[in-house]
């Protein structure tokens, strides 16, 4: 596919969002299920097809046509995400999370659950041995 002003402006747009998620290409290939050579190219302002711009869409968090409307000059949006609440079972009471971005959530929890991980390995180390 040849290089547009369009097909560029889209990667710009990629590039930015992925910077924004403080993701590698690798990263942002391995949540959108393609290879990085495709999310090069699509940042390179190669383009791809409807498909792979719609698994790159969910992966950085844009509603479905965002691709599209930059290829169209307008901007990409971004999935809203509903105000959460969180009771801490510490303190039984609920937290507004309204205000904390998805990503930080996103990395809460990773850290959360990987600290349970080490906790239940290093309690019991053979559980991985096949």
């Amino acid at each position: 596919m040849a290089q547009t002003p369009e097909l560029m402006r889209l990667g710009v747009a990629v590039r930015r969002r992925r910077a924004v998620k403080e993701w590698f290409q690798r990263d942002l290939a391995a949540a959108a299920k393609v290879s990085v050579g495709t999310v090069r190219n699509v940042e390179q302002g190669k383009g791809a097809s409807d498909l792979i711009l719609a698994q790159l869409e969910r992966a950085l968090g844009w509603v479905t046509g965002s691709a599209a409307r930059i290829l169209d000059g307008g901007d990409p949006e971004l999935i809203r995400v509903e105000p959460a609440s969180y009771v801490s079972s510490r303190a039984r009471t609920p937290v507004d999370l309204s205000g904390v971005p998805l990503e930080e959530l996103q990395a809460e929890v990773n850290r959360r659950v990987e600290a349970a991980v080490r906790q239940a390995v290093a309690a019991n180390p053979d559980a991985l041995r096949p």
